[in-house]
């Protein structure tokens, strides 16, 4: 019997995280805005929360050249069409031993873009869990807005 009510209980969150995901991403398809994820990783990113706005592919190149130096053989550069989109790249500082979480749009206005991350899953930590640094990649359409990272405090 206790076993039968874990898992509905286990059922229940897994249901309501998944309604959390699905109002963001209808929160950013409402408000016009596509945030396609790319390539996320564990390793490379900084060690605190931060973006990067990335407009053109010699800054992309750069980019994976830092990440790609105690790689063997390093992540490839994805092909990115730099007429249409922009990259925006989201390092969420150093954890222990989490994913970084999502990257999703917070608020928009005609000359800002302010971003947020997802709430993070909440994972009991293990002894010997590694420290992380993860980043995700995302494409955007090309705008001339600014983009900002929403503080998480």
């Amino acid at each position: 019997m206790r076993i039968l009510s874990l898992f509905m209980l286990l059922l229940a969150l897994t249901c309501k995280s998944q309604q959390e995901i699905m109002s963001d991403s209808s929160a950013n398809q409402q408000q016009g805005l596509d945030l396609t994820l790319v390539l996320s990783d564990n390793y490379g990113g900084s060690e605190a929360a931060e973006i990067q706005v990335v407009r053109d592919r010699q800054q992309l190149i750069e980019f994976f050249s830092k990440i790609n130096r105690t790689r063997k053989p390093g992540l490839p550069v994805p092909q990115i069409d730099f007429t249409r989109q922009m990259v925006i790249i989201y390092s969420s500082g150093h954890m222990q031993g989490l994913s970084g979480p999502p990257l999703v749009v917070s608020y928009q206005t005609q000359d800002t873009l302010l971003l947020r991350s997802a709430a993070p899953t909440i994972k009991k930590m293990e002894e010997g869990t590694a420290a992380i640094q993860p980043f995700s990649i995302y494409t955007v359409p090309l705008t001339d807005k600014k983009v900002l990272l929403a503080d998480q405090n």
